[in-house]
């Protein structure tokens, strides 16, 4: 029981940074429909989705090292940030060089330093983050969160609706809301103390590269899984459609908010875990009431999609975005169960198997993607990329067992699965989108109830044991 009021501890306080981030980003979209046409917000979002290409490239993914090594030597973590702080170094200095093929394409040519200036802060970032993290810094880490999406969100209004500089807004926002984030991280988490204490150490060097290099193959496959869709879109439609799938896509982003908070939390926890115990019953109960968690909170979304969506997205051209939002819900869940199996990758240190996964899993996406736009246009992007999460989960999850036997309950994993994409398919088809779904989830919920119940009851204690932990004791007076 400890350890799980931990995971619900650590998943609670970077629930405070995510969250709260995620509220903010949520309810910049409806700004983004009203004042960017599809077309901007398509091409504004292309820069990143290149960037992303980059980073895991030129930062060889240390940022994971750095997490994962800072946990293990948590007696020298300063000697692994300074190895992430030289491989920042170096790899600042290679980006400049490698932006330059970025002048053969004709829609990203304009945005090459704003291109340049992303990569380098947002792997300086991203080390900072997983250092203080892997220190126990946590609240650091939610609040810098807090105040980077804020710095955004104000930058944002500022450039777009003030200035009317749309797209170099847009590029602007993220640079100086990274730039805000990484001076206030270094400040509150004591980097400087930690970089004058620390010595290089050619052996936690050595271990580190060897952990991050096998993810530089696998970060890219993420980002064929990801955002390469987003440039057959771009190249096989046109850039008001790809708009209109960037304005889709961050819908499941409520989803991948709670996956994302609890997958870090959950990292952390499997690592200590396989340190010490290797306990393989403690990762099947988490597993049971987290997937069950996700497919329910899916489907709820899917279930008032339609209605939503005019409220959310009021901007003229964004109509029809609610079409593509429950298959790729469908995609979120896969991509939960995914994450999940790759923190198990991350414990037991099998960083190739997790690259041969999501590499396996990128074929598949791009394939898959460029058949189904070819035939259906914009929602063939997202068929591809459900189906490239559906093979990406089950691949994992068959992998990972080969090395911790955990006795799943496949039976119900397959019938919580089809429902909901009985759901989801019901939705996309706009047939009986409030009758199917709705009786889906009302399976669900009676197949699901024994461990729906264990996470109220889960919850409840939480929260009932923090708020009677924090009362303030009554002081009794003389009178």
């Amino acid at each position: 029981m400890s350890k799980m009021k931990t995971l619900l501890k650590d998943t609670a306080v970077f629930a405070l940074g995510s969250i709260g981030s995620k509220i903010i980003m949520f309810f910049l979209v409806p700004f983004y429909s009203i004042y960017l046409t599809t077309e901007e917000w398509g091409v504004s979002d292309l820069v990143f989705a290149a960037a992303q290409v980059a980073i895991p490239v030129v930062s060889i993914v240390i940022f994971d090292s750095v997490m994962r090594f800072g946990i293990y030597y948590k007696e020298r973590p300063q000697d692994v940030l300074l190895v992430g702080i030289i491989v920042w170094m170096i790899g600042s200095a290679v980006t400049i060089p490698l932006s330059i093929f970025l002048v053969f394409y004709n829609t990203l040519r304009p945005w090459i330093i704003y291109f340049d200036l992303y990569v380098i802060l947002n792997i300086l970032l991203s080390i900072l983050m997983c250092f203080i993290k892997a220190v126990g810094k946590n609240m650091v880490f939610a609040i810098v969160s807090i105040i980077q999406t804020l710095v955004y969100a104000l930058s944002n209004i500022l450039y777009i609706a003030v200035f009317k500089i749309n797209i170099e807004g847009y590029l602007l926002s993220s640079l100086i809301s990274h730039t805000v984030a990484v001076i206030i991280t270094l400040f509150a988490g004591k980097i400087f103390l930690y970089l004058r204490q620390a010595k290089f150490d050619k052996k936690i060097c050595k271990e580190m590269v060897k952990y991050s290099t096998p993810l530089i193959a696998n970060n890219i496959s993420w980002w064929a899984i990801q955002s390469s869709d987003k440039f057959m879109i771009e190249r096989m439609i046109n850039q008001s459609d790809l708009g209109l799938y960037n304005a889709a896509s961050r819908i499941p982003s409520i989803i991948s908010v709670f996956v994302t908070v609890f997958q870090s939390a959950f990292g952390i926890s499997s690592s200590r875990e396989m340190d010490t115990t290797k306990d393989t019953s403690y990762f099947k109960k988490i597993f049971e009431v987290f997937s069950v968690a996700v497919t329910i909170a899916s489907l709820a979304l899917c279930i008032i999609i339609k209605p939503f969506m005019a409220v959310y997205e009021p901007g003229e051209g964004y109509e029809d975005a609610w079409k593509l939002v429950p298959l790729l819900l469908l995609s979120a869940v896969f991509s939960a169960y995914s994450g999940y199996f790759g923190a198990l990758y991350g414990a037991i240190k099998k960083t190739v198997n997790n690259m041969i996964s999501t590499f396996v899993a990128a074929i598949t996406n791009v394939i898959a993607n460029f058949l189904c736009i070819y035939f259906f246009g914009v929602v063939g992007a997202v068929m591809g990329t459900a189906i490239s999460y559906i093979v990406l989960g089950i691949y994992r999850m068959v992998d990972v067992n080969r090395y911790m036997k955990i006795d799943y309950n496949i039976p119900k994993m397959f019938v919580n699965s089809t429902v909901f994409a009985v759901a989801t398919i019901a939705s996309t088809m706009n047939f009986h989108i409030y009758l199917i779904p709705s009786a889906c989830m009302l399976v669900l919920i009676i197949y699901n109830f024994k461990e729906i119940k264990k996470i109220i009851v889960t919850i409840w204690n939480f929260v009932m044991g923090f708020l009677k932990k924090n009362r303030k004791p009554t002081v009794k007076s003389d009178v």
